[in-house]
């Protein structure tokens, strides 16, 4: 076989197996939410002097429970969708030595609509909130 000869078969083979890279998104991708979605409204229920129970009652189990910090629940939020930005948004509650809510914490939480539309593929757009 000559040089060229050689050649042809290579190179098919090069094209033939970039043909199956795809850098135009073609493929799909699902949407991946996890953690808790809270939202305004389940926030603006919780007070200060409520009991451990009362909070796991309106918001559900807190997403982080450390046994190093014992008076604190991380209530997290993670949103990748398959276009647009990573959501990432966080709530935490801090109880005192009686377990009771002493302050909130949280980045800026949407609304149910505002919620409702992320789920179903909207982006949103929230403010740094500090509830105290």
């Amino acid at each position: 076989m000559t040089k060229p000869q050689l050649i042809l078969p290579f190179v098919a083979a090069c094209v033939l197996a970039l043909a199956g890279c795809n850098y135009n998104s073609y493929v799909y991708r699902i949407d991946v939410p996890q953690g808790n979605l809270i939202t305004e409204e389940m926030a603006e229920q919780v007070r200060t002097g409520m009991t451990r129970e009362q909070v796991h009652f309106l918001l559900g189990e807190a997403l982080v429970q450390s046994d190093f910090h014992m008076n604190r629940w991380d209530y997290v939020y993670y949103f990748n969708p398959r276009y647009g930005k990573v959501q990432l948004r966080k709530m935490t509650i801090f109880f005192d030595k009686e377990a009771k809510v002493e302050r909130i914490v949280s980045d800026p939480l949407p609304n149910e609509t505002q919620a409702d539309e992320a789920v179903l593929g909207a982006q949103i757009d929230l403010k740094k909130n500090t509830k105290e």
